[in-house]
This record gives C-alpha cells, structure tokens and sequence, in this order.
C-alpha cells in the first residue's frame, strides 16, 4: 500500500464549510476565498426564497446552491449527469 499525502483547504461562507481540494477549480476558488460561488444569485435567493417546499438542483455540480438551499427548504434533491 502506497500512502499518498493530500493537501486541502477549508473555506467558510456564511455558516457552511466547504472541502477544497482544488483551488484552481472555478467553483471552489470561490469558497477557498470565503465567497459564495454566483454570489449575485446567491444574494437573490437569500432575499427572495420563502421557506420551504423543495427545491431540485438539476446540474449540481459541486452543490453550491444544494448547500444554500439545505437550510432554506424542507427538503433538497440534487442531481448532477456528469461523473
């Protein structure tokens, strides 16, 4: 067995902590900042999301929004096509 060292950080934003593990990744760039990814959208949902109901993110990706939503909707299903 082979050990393999992996270096990562943790970026906060808001009260979520997010793994990075890339930080040249667009997405995680962004949270190794402290920064929401689409922040623009971010501030959008925050301001004009009602709670609750639920919510599909169809292209999740690294689940920058599955994230906020989880604390916004009852329930929060995230999909993501690509492997």
């Amino acid at each position: 067995m082979q050990k393999v060292n992996l270096e990562c950080n943790l970026g906060k934003v808001d009260e979520f902590w997010f793994l990075v593990q890339s930080p040249i990744d667009l997405i995680q760039s962004y949270w190794d900042n402290n920064r929401w990814y689409e922040e623009n959208m971010v501030e959008f949902i925050k301001k004009n999301y009602t709670k609750g109901g639920t919510y599909l993110d169809v292209g999740a990706c690294n689940g920058n929004y599955s994230v906020l939503f989880s604390k916004l909707a009852d329930k929060v299903y995230s999909f993501e096509p690509n492997e």
